[in-house]
């Protein structure tokens, strides 16, 4: 059996001070064919900017709903952060989430059946300037009908 790959990446989004957005469909893949999706990784990278307190937490979704946290989901990855005066450089907090189906076990995707990124991005608190989240990964598949 041949795994294919197909990666996604967002680039970085500036968030205000305060701010609680959501981010549906940020990036979308229409799938050409039948598949099989058997596998997925995905990751969220948040940075804050100097002298800034606050509190932030960033959701990343592979999905087959154009809208967050909706059924359909096929990964999601989280993370939180919470600081007091970062350092002179700054700071920031990588997260990651993987899944591998066992053998005989896929999530079907038609032919024109479309895979969407969505995001939902949430800051409390920032004291000064802002930060920025991006995220990617990859989804494993498998073209349906095919050794």
């Amino acid at each position: 059996m041949r795994i294919f790959t197909k990666r996604f990446a967002i680039t970085p989004i500036p968030q205000a001070a305060t701010t609680s957005e959501t981010y549906n469909a940020r990036e979308t893949w229409t799938v050409q064919e039948d598949i099989e999706i058997i596998g997925a990784q995905i990751h969220i990278l948040a940075q804050g900017q100097l002298g800034n307190d606050g509190f932030t937490v960033a959701i990343v979704e592979f999905s087959q709903s154009g809208k967050y946290d909706e059924d359909g989901v096929i990964i999601k990855a989280g993370m939180t952060q919470e600081w007091n005066t970062s350092p002179a450089f700054g700071h920031s907090k990588y997260a990651s989430e993987n899944v591998m189906f066992p053998r005989g076990l896929a999530i079907p995707v038609r032919e024109e059946g479309i895979v969407h990124v969505n995001l939902q991005v949430v800051a409390i608190d920032l004291t000064a300037g802002s930060f920025v989240v991006g995220a990617g990964g990859t989804i494993y598949y498998t073209k349906k009908g095919t050794k």
